[in-house]
């Protein structure tokens, strides 16, 4: 995946997060996830797994098309 395309990712997530108002370490542990990761995928620095994905999506009560759609947008806008 280019690098755009993470970081579109990340940046849906976090506005996500941030709409929730929970913190990355709240979403961490709603996700049963590293904080670490968290930070690295919302950078755009680390690809997430599907499952992971799911994780997050489920742990933010939104659907993972939600962060799927912004990363495609750009992936064909850099393509």
């Amino acid at each position: 995946m280019n690098t755009d395309a993470c970081k579109a990712l990340g940046e849906a997530i976090a506005q996500q997060r941030n709409n929730s108002g929970i913190t990355q370490e709240d979403l961490a542990a709603r996700a049963d996830l590293s904080t670490r990761s968290i930070q690295r995928i919302e950078a755009g620095t680390e690809q997430p797994r599907y499952e992971t994905l799911f994780k997050i999506a489920r742990a933010l009560n939104t659907t993972p098309d939600q962060f799927i759609l912004p990363m495609w947008e750009r992936w064909v806008e850099s393509n």
